[in-house]
């Protein structure tokens, strides 16, 4: 447990407790907090070592109920999801704090509170959340980046409204949780995508101050639901580039829950307090896809890498390519809107999303004052974040196009701005023969490009358009 900052301290326990769950009285004014496989035991005016969750004269509360990240807009694969309504936009959510302490942690600016700037902070209530969802017209939620096991009593109440209203939800989580939890959410998320950091006990221990067995048994839960479910394994140079340990993963995605359940091998970037190693080789990866095909499993994914080939669905049945990806870019091919091969006609273990018959918006339609261009000369840098603010009473929107080495625009993406409502929408490269995007907006929206390492980076310092 990190010591919380006076500064931290004060701000927490005097915006916005309320009451947690998965609770109990352990002395006089003692608690236990059951939420996740600790149970730490947490002394009056102390928090857990989540740093979120307080004992307020012996009354659990959460310190972080409706304290949130800007929401941003992104594809549903951010989030390690494949297999479930390819290409989808989702509306992504994150929070502060961890139940986990990983060296390694690729979003530490809101995970360890003592570096988070309360001006990053946004306050939403979960009929705000949907309310939001509804005007941009995102079908599904997404609770991620630090890991929504501790927002546990926000996610829960947001999901709930959100099916009420037919809207999905999703929950991306290294699962560290109690098994009574994983049931309950089990009640209300409609995809799972769970992060296994280490199929090594010691490794995952040392690395995350936490425990493996807990991480298997809440995904077997979450599989014996019927949920959609996917799962990552952040390959970290040094720590889990072990092939033994893939094997061992692979066996038991096959054994304890299906061959069917799509795996994605994760590229880590150098972070936080873990800094001295370089990026995950892609060699390796491509040998972890390689063993846990052998051990078995069906489909194997490799996250955070541009080459072709490496997050591509295909046929399992004649190999025709179903489903076409360059980093978060994702084009159907030859899967039909029930699910089938084109090719073979082998129904497929893929959801698609269901017809969309809003009508389209028309660029020439819309005046545009402002624009901003992004060279793609990085390569470590093939994602981006606009941070947009429609400071106007009106809706607007704003436009990317992805211009090739020919000057043409291979594709265009129109976003809408809602009035007085600030977003991040995720954009990236689509292929390699871009060489640029052009952002093209108006008088009344801000924007920011914010640059991204991985597709589920969520980095808060920004900078300007």
């Amino acid at each position: 447990m990190v010591f919380i900052h006076k500064k931290h301290l004060h701000w927490l326990v005097t915006t916005g407790l309320k009451e947690a769950v998965y609770w109990k009285t352990s002395m006089p004014k003692n608690v236990r907090c059951q939420l996740c496989p600790r149970n730490c035991l947490i002394k009056p005016d102390r928090f857990g070592f989540c740093n979120t969750r307080y004992n307020d004269d012996g009354v659990l509360k959460t310190a972080i109920w409706g304290k949130l990240l800007i929401p941003s807009i992104e594809p549903i694969e951010t989030e390690a999801v494949y297999h479930y309504w390819p290409g989808v936009n989702i509306l992504s959510l994150g929070n502060l704090g961890c139940n986990l302490a990983c060296d390694f942690c690729q979003n530490y600016e809101s995970s360890d509170i003592n570096l988070l700037k309360e001006k990053y902070v946004k306050f939403y209530t979960p009929e705000e959340i949907v309310d939001l969802a509804t005007e941009l017209g995102m079908q599904v939620i997404s609770f991620t980046y630090n890991d929504p096991v501790i927002w546990f009593e926000f996610v829960f109440e947001t999901a709930k409204l959100a099916q009420k209203k037919g809207i999905k939800t999703l929950f991306k989580s290294a699962a560290f949780i109690s098994a009574q939890a994983t049931e309950k959410l089990t009640e209300v998320i409609d995809i799972f995508s769970i992060s296994i950091k280490s199929f090594n006990p010691k490794t995952f221990s040392d690395m995350s101050k936490g425990s493996l067995d807990p991480v298997l048994e809440a995904t077997k839960i979450i599989h014996r639901s019927s949920r959609h479910l996917e799962i990552s394994n952040l390959i970290v140079t040094g720590l889990t580039d072990v092939v033994e340990e893939v094997r061992l993963l692979a066996r038991w995605v096959k054994n304890e829950l299906s061959d069917r359940v799509p795996v994605h091998f994760v590229r880590f970037h150098p972070a936080y307090k873990y800094t001295h190693v370089p990026r995950t080789p892609i060699e390796f990866l491509e040998e972890a896809k390689k063993v846990a095909l052998q051990e078995g499993l069906q489909y194997i994914y490799i996250g955070n890498t541009y080459q072709n080939g490496h997050a591509d669905t295909l046929c399992k049945n004649c190999g025709a390519l179903l489903i076409q990806r360059f980093g978060l870019f994702t084009q159907v091919v030859d899967i039909t809107q029930g699910g089938n091969c084109r090719v073979c006609g082998k129904k497929q273990e893929i959801e698609l999303q269901p017809m969309n018959n809003a009508p389209s918006i028309r660029i020439d339609d819309m005046p545009m004052n402002k624009d901003a261009v992004w060279k793609w000369s990085n390569l470590d840098t093939r994602n981006l974040h606009l941070q947009i603010q429609n400071n106007s009473a009106n809706d607007d929107f704003l436009v990317c196009e992805h211009i090739n080495d020919n000057n043409e625009v291979i594709d265009h993406r129109i976003m809408k701005i809602p009035s007085n409502v600030g977003l991040r929408y995720a954009v990236g490269q689509v292929s390699d023969s871009e060489r640029e995007v052009r952002i093209k907006y108006n008088g009344s929206i801000s924007c920011q490009i914010v640059e991204l390492l991985d597709r589920a980076h969520f980095p808060l310092e920004t900078g300007a358009c």
